[in-house]
């Protein structure tokens, strides 16, 4: 795997296909891979467990995660470091050449993956070679 550390090719992802916009109390940063079949967003989501939420409405991938930690009546919470959260990211699918019927999601040791199918018009194609 490759870090896109130049500019222009950083640049074209914000005029790619798979253009993203956050929302909510706070921005979740979000990795983008691309293979030859599909894409893969992955998101940091540790100690989600009250909601996630992935869908996909007009042509946009919509997900929302949430943490709410547990609370006691009884507790009195003297110092508070870990923070509830929501966030929302709404990624644009409608010039990404994707199959929105085959995203597929899975949450596991804290990470939030899709995965997004390409259509087979930009899939790799081997052309066969007749020789005579």
């Amino acid at each position: 795997m490759s870090i896109i550390r130049n500019r222009d090719l950083f640049a074209r992802f914000f005029d790619s296909p798979l253009y993203s916009v956050a929302s909510g109390e706070r921005t979740q940063p979000m990795d983008v891979i691309e293979r030859p079949t599909e894409y893969e967003l992955r998101f940091a989501a540790a100690g989600a467990n009250k909601e996630i939420d992935v869908n996909v409405e007009n042509n946009t991938l919509n997900i929302e995660v949430c943490r709410e930690t547990d609370k006691n009546d009884d507790d009195t919470i003297i110092m508070k470091g870990i923070n509830d959260f929501c966030f929302k990211r709404s990624v644009s699918l409608a010039n990404a050449n994707v199959k929105t019927d085959g995203i597929a999601s899975t949450y596991k040791n804290g990470i939030l993956s899709v995965i997004i199918p390409k259509t087979d018009a930009v899939l790799p194609k081997k052309i066969s070679v007749a020789i005579d």
